[in-house]
């Protein structure tokens, strides 16, 4: 179900999703003053490789604190080896390196579901919000090359897009 709103220069659907309340925005128009970059789409797979660093750390971020609220356990090593492997990326490397930042921020999530048990499904809770949170992070910001790396760990090769390529063909802007 849809529950469309609208404002001046906004419009928006609201969707029943995993994040309850997160906005759909339609029809946004951004003036060039707002822009602070542009160039073409071929470009932007080299540009946005690297960028993926930051993304990678709200996985980091949503494992950190499930290791915090499991307390002391191997998964505090894995924490580091994922952080070490993201810091270390490479263009060539970044996409793998954040699925695996992602897969195991849901990996900690789960442990920490299985340690506080049923109270886990109530709404609000650390262990139901940072499970969310980690079921987000494996879509959020994603690239076909970080979902075909997610697949391929999760035994699913083939099933994710081949490429980064730009079907339309429309340039990137960047906005302020």
């Amino acid at each position: 179900m849809c529950y469309p709103t609208s404002g001046p220069s906004l419009g928006t659907a609201r969707r029943p999703t995993l994040t309850p309340g997160a906005p759909n925005f339609t029809g946004v128009r951004v003036s060039a003053d707002r822009e602070t970059s542009r160039y073409p789409w071929a470009e932007w797979p080299g540009r946005d490789a690297m960028g993926l660093r930051a993304n990678g750390s709200l996985a980091l971020g949503v494992a950190s604190r499930c290791c915090q609220l499991i307390g002391p356990s191997g998964l505090d090593e894995e924490l580091e080896a994922r952080r070490a492997a993201l810091d270390a990326g490479t263009p060539a490397t970044m996409p793998s390196a954040r699925a695996a930042a992602s897969l195991f921020a849901v990996q900690a999530a789960s442990a920490l579901v299985a340690q506080v048990g049923s109270r886990s499904v109530v709404l609000g809770s650390h262990a139901e919000r940072l499970f969310r949170e980690a079921a987000l992070l494996l879509v959020f910001g994603s690239r076909p090359s970080i979902k075909r790396a997610l697949a391929s760990t999760l035994g699913m090769s083939g099933s994710a897009p081949a490429s980064d390529s730009d079907p339309a063909g429309s340039g990137q802007a960047h906005l302020r």
